[in-house]
């Protein structure tokens, strides 16, 4: 599982992630076409809700295979596509890529819930936070020497020549993870106790008076991480500091995460995931924030925001994963991911489309990078920055008995600190006091 997910990373970034942009702006697109992109790579997750119960009556290897080669065949036409642009014009490259994007999704959308069940079904419950961390790990890990290897290869304005080698790279990444996934044994099919219908497997996670605050909490999130985190990367290539060097600075998202995955993992497994929920929500909406100074503050800057964006961001998809896993009812696991991740990832595409088109009108009114003190990138991180309170608030309903209170978990991670500090900071004060004893 931990290999195939390494290369699912690199057709990932090819394919529906960084190096997707770079594709798309090479090929004359704009921040609009790629919040349509954007839109099409997750809005397409709203199909996991039709294939619910055929993914609980087929056994989930056989079904995660067939998905995944439909998909994978989808991106072959992007092997030409600069062939297609020069022959047929770009809007007619730059429509049949979307098709492509659109149709390699969707088919990967209808897998995402017999993978999770997969995932689900090999992770140990009380080990699940530190399993689920040393995953993301991996494929972090992965990503993060991807992005700087290819940001070293491009160069700052790459020739067509190197992107088609870093397609072709995707490509064949995308093969091997079917490959690796063959040997894999497919646990036992699991069949509700009694049968349902499709309408029932769906309603039964909204219908669950526990879980539907989640439901909420991960559509706020959603929408909020959306408007902003496609854009990121093409705003410091609109800033001048070359492709190279925006895909090196994105590559620190990774590092983030490999630095502290595991240990939101262990801080999960030990006290809950309720703190974990507050602390990495409270840092994405600050660091959200302060990407309306990064045109001031430079590139050092970016790469620490990123570097934050990755901690914070991955820390909270691990305790969504670990909270749904721990809420959901095993003999409709498929129709709870399905609906949870529908949401999820519908939301970032609505963000996405709402991201593009807001810097494409207020770029026309004049809010362009050179042109005003307010810009149009500005406008959508404060946006994202208020929508992110939505799941701030609902964060408070997503509480188990047995969960510690995040003032208690900060006392007790910040003990071996404080213990360091404090006989230094309050020596002053300690030593008066001492003085005060030796006068009397």
């Amino acid at each position: 599982m931990v290999i195939s997910a390494v290369f699912a990373v690199i057709g990932g970034q090819v394919f529906a992630g960084n190096i997707l942009w770079l594709i798309v702006l090479n090929l004359g697109g704009n921040e609009g076409y790629i919040g349509l992109l954007g839109f099409l790579i997750f809005a397409v997750s709203i199909l996991q809700s039709s294939v619910v119960s055929l993914a609980q009556r087929i056994p989930k290897k056989k079904y995660i295979l067939t998905t995944f080669t439909i998909s994978y065949l989808a991106t072959v036409p992007i092997l030409i596509i600069k062939h297609i642009s020069l022959a047929w014009g770009t809007p007619i490259a730059l429509a049949i890529l979307a098709c492509c994007i659109a149709l390699r999704q969707s088919a990967m959308q209808v897998t995402l819930p017999s993978w999770m069940g997969l995932l689900r079904e090999v992770t140990p419950e009380d080990m699940r936070g530190r399993l689920l961390g040393k995953l993301r790990v991996s494929w972090q890990s992965m990503t993060m020497v991807m992005l700087i290897i290819t940001g070293l290869y491009l160069g700052k304005h790459p020739e067509w020549s190197r992107l088609q080698i870093i397609i072709y790279v995707g490509f064949i990444a995308q093969i091997i993870r079917i490959l690796v996934l063959l040997p894999v044994k497919s646990p036992p099919l699991r069949k509700p106790k009694n049968q349902i219908s499709w309408r029932e497997m769906i309603l039964s996670p909204i219908s669950d008076r526990k879980y539907r605050p989640f439901l909420i909490y991960v559509a706020g999130y959603g929408l909020a991480l959306g408007l902003a985190e496609p854009f990121r990367i093409v705003y410091l290539i609109r800033l001048g500091f070359g492709e190279n060097l925006a895909l090196i600075s994105a590559s620190f998202v990774s590092l983030g995460a490999v630095i502290t995955l595991m240990l939101w993992g262990k801080l999960a497994d030990r006290f809950g995931n309720r703190a974990v929920f507050t602390l990495t929500l409270m840092g994405i909406a600050g660091v959200t924030l302060m990407w309306t100074v990064v045109d001031k503050l430079g590139l050092i800057f970016a790469m620490f925001l990123f570097l934050s964006m990755g901690a914070f961001n991955f820390g909270n998809g691990l305790v969504q994963t670990r909270y749904m896993f721990s809420s959901l009812t095993p003999e409709l696991d498929a129709s709870y991911i399905a609906v949870t991740y529908t949401l999820l990832q519908f939301s970032v595409g609505i963000g996405s489309l709402i991201g593009g088109q807001i810097l494409n009108i207020a770029g026309r009114a004049g809010m362009s990078i050179g042109q005003s003190v307010i810009t149009n990138y500005h406008l959508i991180f404060l946006l994202s920055f208020l929508v992110f309170l939505i799941p701030i608030h609902i964060r408070r309903k997503l509480r188990e008995p047995t969960e510690v209170p995040t003032r208690e978990v900060l006392t007790s991670i910040t003990q071996p600190l404080r213990s360091l500090v404090g006989p230094v900071l309050f020596w002053p004060r300690n030593y008066d006091k001492e003085n005060k004893k030796d006068e009397n």
